[in-house]
């Protein structure tokens, strides 16, 4: 059932940024007017993660914290991976309920408007593509990782990184992963504890500054090294 008008919530928005000085401005200038606007949210943060920069993201993200309290930066002393930056981040957090976005405003905070309203009745709210928007090299390389991690963790595979949940999860559920493959091994440990789970759809934006840093021959070998070592945790917890 969706509810009619969200509730006030405590949310804590966990970004991760890795050489983002071009498009972290962006996303700050929208994220923070829409947090502070939007009169249903009672209480709010912006945790920045910055995995190891050799650009200004850091600098960006202490400019905002000097003129904004509800900013706050995290700085990996060098490139650990996205699923350390969500780590760093979920274990950061200090409001009830966890977010988190890329840098890139491939989300746009806007999002949130399709999960709100299913707060606080459900323990997380997960969220798949309804239309990637990308070129065909992305897509194809997305279809193969999630047609891979099905094989091999017998479930479903298609959840976005986008997400809300309530932060005593993240209490309870570590975060091995350091690639983006924590954002498939956060919601299936969720599930299984049986968090009671909402799933919205979405389309996302194209970037609008900076390049992607997914798509690698090196990072999609580590990928799938990842997900066979997930495979042998869930595995073992199971039996």
């Amino acid at each position: 059932m969706q509810l009619t008008k969200p509730p006030a919530i405590s949310l804590s928005v966990v970004v991760m940024a890795y050489n983002e000085e071009d498009s972290l401005p962006l996303l700050l200038e929208e994220l923070v007017p829409y947090l502070e606007s939007h009169t249903r949210l009672s209480d709010w943060e912006v945790v920045v993660v910055d995995d190891g920069s050799s650009d200004g993201t850091a600098e960006v993200v202490e400019e905002w914290a000097q003129r904004e309290a509800g900013v706050r930066l995290f700085r990996h002393p060098h490139n650990m991976g996205m699923g350390a930056a969500i780590r760093t981040g979920y274990t950061q957090a200090r409001c009830d309920f966890v977010t988190q976005l890329p840098a890139d405003l491939q989300v746009p905070p806007e999002i949130f408007n399709l999960f709100l309203p299913h707060i606080p009745e459900f323990d997380i709210v997960l969220s798949v593509y309804e239309n990637r928007g990308e070129g065909f090299t992305r897509r194809f390389l997305a279809a193969g990782y999630r047609a891979v991690a099905r094989l091999l963790l017998g479930q479903r595979a298609d959840y976005t990184g986008t997400m809300m949940f309530r932060r005593e999860l993240a209490d309870r559920i570590a975060i091995t992963t350091n690639t983006f493959v924590a954002n498939l091994e956060f919601p299936l440990a969720a599930l299984d504890l049986d968090a009671k789970m909402q799933l919205v759809t979405f389309t996302p934006s194209p970037r609008r500054a900076g390049e992607s840093k997914v798509a690698n021959s090196r990072r999609i070998l580590f990928v799938f090294k990842e997900l066979l070592a997930l495979r042998r945790r869930r595995a073992s917890k199971q039996a």
